[in-house]
């Protein structure tokens, strides 16, 4: 249906496409390795457990849009829609579905439990009632069971024939049954193996049936295999088999080679590439090949900046040239002060190192940008409800500026802002030798302090003190036996990190 390069580190996909008629969504992930991984979900209800006490839910009041790509502001009847889902406990989730417009109506629901060294099994049960098709019914079951070695999953959906859903579209023909059984085993050093068998039935009597096999290993550090084949038997019958190397270049750069067939047809491709990364920088695709009696390359340079994401694609087949262009980028508010951003889906914080210029940020050890002026940096892309590990780079704070922290943890809403905040404070670290009124050096053991300061720095041989964080003109006290003498330091503008004061003298204070 789609597929889009995914940047390194954690992500989330939102943007599935609409599928009309009860179905499933399949996502397919590859990493550089080549190791792919399959997810079978129900395209409207989640197979994830909730912690006891979580909810999730999405309550949406609409119209239906008309003639789309064709006319705009088009829209028709109202809808409502909603669903929620709560933990009851930390094995077992519930959930409800509701859906009402001027010809449909439906009411669901269903559960998810986990059971200890059996796995995750899930239950739904859904009724309409539609003006065109009467009432229908939808029963789905599914279960799970992963470890770190095995792999097991088995799912079963059937549809009545005057089941409907609010995006139904009457001409598209109904799905009466569809199960699909999949497994795979990790053969640890020797790699791993998936298969998979699937079969849909539509009211109309067509079937269609599909058998697949994939194989993938690590050789050495840097290379990776992958190969796969797959059968569909229906209407129209067809066969593909492929295999692919992939050799890590370093870094974010990889290129990956794959030959396959797909139905008689031989198709053979080579990329290199470099991700983008997650923060500023650049990033770029070529890819060549050859499919039958055509020849095609595809080309992409896209780039991450302070303000935004761009990118500029360009590809070749049977078909001619195509050339695509894209810029993206959001304004945020938070703390009282506007940001231009990369593009924000999910969440994002503001750092805030106190007024520190060019200090380094990192998002789960991946450097994000770097502070601006005021000391603070806008963080697109947090994973929200989740836990983001947020940190800065001790290397770009002045030796003279003390920090609590270098790391914390934000946790924000979906499509909100968090204040991620590293206070820190700038100061003068200073040396000097204190000299009692008798011109004698300040007795060793002695204790310093500066006013409205808790930190006391003890006297040294020969009167020597260091003091931290003195901020232009202080005032400060010596204490010893029961006796105090006070003293006043000036910090000089410019000159060393920690400046040598050189002899200060101090004047009793208890009449003395």
């Amino acid at each position: 249906t789609s597929s889009e390069q995914m940047e390194a580190g954690p992500y989330r996909f939102d943007d599935i496409p609409v599928v009309t008629g009860a179905g499933q969504v399949s996502l397919v992930t590859r990493d550089l390795t080549g190791r792919e991984q399959v997810v079978v979900t129900d395209f409207y209800a989640s197979q994830r457990l909730l912690r006891k006490g979580l909810s999730e839910y999405s309550y949406s009041l609409g119209s239906f849009r008309q003639d789309y790509g064709v006319k705009s502001n088009d829209y028709g009847d109202a809808f409502l829609s909603g669903f929620h889902r709560y933990g009851l406990n930390d094995h077992l989730t519930v959930e409800g579905q509701a859906q009402y417009s001027a010809d449909v109506g439906r009411l669901g629901g269903g559960i998810t439990w986990a059971l200890p060294r059996v796995g995750v099994t899930s239950v739904g049960l859904g009724f309409s009632q539609a003006d065109s098709g009467g009432s229908g019914i939808d029963v789905f079951l599914g279960h799970e069971y992963r470890t770190r070695m095995y792999r097991f999953n088995v799912a079963f959906r059937h549809s009545g024939e005057d089941y409907r859903q609010l995006a139904d579209d009457g001409d598209l023909l109904g799905i009466k049954l569809s199960a699909a059984i999949g497994a795979g085993v990790q053969l640890g050093s020797s790699g791993s193996i998936s298969a998979a068998l699937a079969r849909r039935e539509y009211h109309d009597s067509t079937r269609s049936s599909l058998a697949s096999l994939s194989y993938s290993r690590s050789i050495g550090r840097e290379w990776s295999l992958v190969s796969y084949g797959s059968y569909v038997d229906g209407d129209e019958s067809d066969y593909a088999i492929g295999i692919g190397l992939t050799r890590s270049l370093g870094g974010r750069r990889s290129t990956t080679t794959d030959i396959s067939v797909d139905d008689g047809q031989w198709r053979a491709r080579g990329e290199v590439r470099s991700n983008l990364p997650r923060g500023p920088g650049f990033g770029y695709r070529v890819a060549a090949g050859r499919q039958g009696d055509n020849d095609l390359w595809e080309a992409d340079l896209s780039a991450n900046t302070g303000i935004g994401n761009y990118r500029l694609e360009s590809d070749h087949d049977d078909n001619g040239l195509a050339w695509r262009a894209s810029a993206a980028g959001s304004a945020a508010w938070i703390g009282g002060m506007p940001f231009l951003t990369r593009e924000v889906r999910d969440a994002f914080a503001v750092v805030r190192v106190n007024g520190f210029e060019g200090v380094r940020v990192y998002v789960d050890n991946q450097e994000i940008g770097r502070t601006n002026g005021t000391g603070r940096l806008l963080l697109p892309g947090l994973r929200p409800f989740e836990a983001n590990r947020v940190s800065i780079d001790l290397d770009d704070v002045p030796l003279n500026a003390r920090i609590d922290h270098l790391e914390t943890v934000v946790t924000p809403y979906a499509g909100a802002g968090v204040l991620a905040d590293f206070p820190a404070a700038e100061g003068h670290d200073v040396m000097f030798r204190l000299i009692l009124p008798d011109g004698s050096a300040a007795p060793q053991g002695g204790r310093v302090s500066l006013e409205d300061s808790p930190e006391r720095s003890p006297v040294g041989i020969d009167g020597a003190v260091y003091l931290r964080e003195v901020a232009g003109r202080a005032h400060g006290v010596l204490r010893w036996r029961g006796r105090s003498c006070g003293f006043t330091v000036s910090v000089p503008v410019g000159g060393d990190t920690v400046p040598d004061l050189g002899d200060v003298g101090c004047r009793y204070e208890d009449g003395q």
